[in-house]
């Protein structure tokens, strides 16, 4: 990827000014994230990615390209929030 979307090492001082963010009070922990990702979320987008290109017989629809576009803008975020820590 060319863009450099890495989690902070807990090591560094990135962790203190995550845990200084204030969460909504119904925020799950973290440790709920990576299992309903892998369990729920990923087989979904794959599972709907794979009927789009079965019903169309094309990998470029609209649909599937609207997935890509707002799956770069999700990365580019997560790289903006997480990775360079830039709130606001």
């Amino acid at each position: 990827s060319c863009i450099e979307n890495r989690r902070p090492q807990p090591k560094t001082k990135e962790v203190n000014g995550a845990q200084q963010r204030k969460m909504p009070s119904w925020t799950p922990p973290g440790f709920v994230f990576p299992i309903v990702w892998l369990l729920l979320i990923g087989p979904l987008r794959a599972v709907t990615s794979a009927m789009v290109i079965h019903a169309s017989g094309q990998y470029t629809t609209p649909a599937l390209l609207s997935l890509m576009l707002h799956l770069s803008i999700g990365d580019v975020w997560n790289t903006i929030n997480n990775v360079e820590r830039r709130y606001g």
